[in-house]
């Protein structure tokens, strides 16, 4: 069997930055470095990873169909085991030196493909056990509006960055790499420096839809109805307004 370092070495090796993570960052870091060691003494790939790291995901969906309380607990459990594996792919891919477009591209496939589906498996959900004095058909169109807008929120930038392509215009491309960077920089600097910053990135993260945090409140205390009809809304407006955005500033990152 191979020899794995103890799991400080590991920190170092698998987590060079977790330091400038988020709260919620560190409650996974810290949980998710003991799952990659155990995935470590097998052969398993980072790609493999995500790929189960899916399947979670599609399961969390399906739980959350039933509609009932214990299943909607048991949809959240797994919906946390996806994300924490969602940090174990990385973690593996590091130690392992196993970096690839296709790891990429599957690890930001894997939101776009499990985030709707969620939405739906909570909308189905509140349909088969509608609490409220309304259609229960109204969960389904509300569960189809908040799907399919988040996958339009998804794939607007994309749409727009492959019009670029197809004119052989990366000028805005290039542009574009340049803002997400220093984006990133700046985001790093202010956690580290500013409390100002670092409490304000707290609540968002604990507050918003960073990793559908949201799910977590609205299923503990069986909301999860209004969390439908809220992402219906939510998403729906979002996207609106980026099409928008998009259509009218073409030329423009924002």
């Amino acid at each position: 069997m191979e020899k794995i370092e103890s799991i400080k070495e590991l920190r170092k090796k698998c987590q060079p930055n977790a330091e400038a993570s988020l709260f919620i960052d560190k409650i996974y870091r810290k949980i998710s470095i003991y799952v990659t060691k155990l995935f470590l003494y097998t052969p398993i790939t980072a790609n493999q990873v995500t790929f189960l790291m899916m399947l979670v995901g599609i399961l969390s969906a399906v739980f959350y169909i039933k509609g009932e309380y214990f299943y909607s607990l048991f949809a959240i459990f797994l919906f946390h085991i996806y994300i924490l594996l969602d940090f174990v792919d990385g973690e593996v891919a590091k130690y392992r030196k196993q970096f690839t477009r296709r790891g990429a591209y599957l690890d930001l496939m894997s939101h776009i493909i499990i985030n709707p589906l969620l939405i739906m498996g909570m909308a189905i959900g509140s349909y088969n056990n509608n609490p409220f004095p309304i259609p229960d058909s109204a969960f389904i169109v509300a569960g189809f509006i908040g799907a399919y807008s988040l996958l339009m929120l998804n794939f607007m930038s994309l749409k727009k960055y492959e019009m670029y392509v197809k004119e052989n215009d990366f000028s805005i491309l290039k542009k574009a790499g340049k803002v997400f960077y220093e984006r990133d920089r700046n985001d790093k600097w202010d956690i580290k420096k500013s409390l100002f910053s670092r409490f304000k990135s707290q609540i968002s993260s604990l507050a918003g839809f960073r990793h559908f945090n949201l799910m977590f409140y609205f299923t503990i205390f069986n909301l999860v109805p209004l969390l439908v009809l809220f992402n219906a809304v939510l998403f729906g407006f979002s996207a609106l307004i980026k099409f928008y955005r998009s259509y009218r500033y073409i030329d423009e990152l924002y």
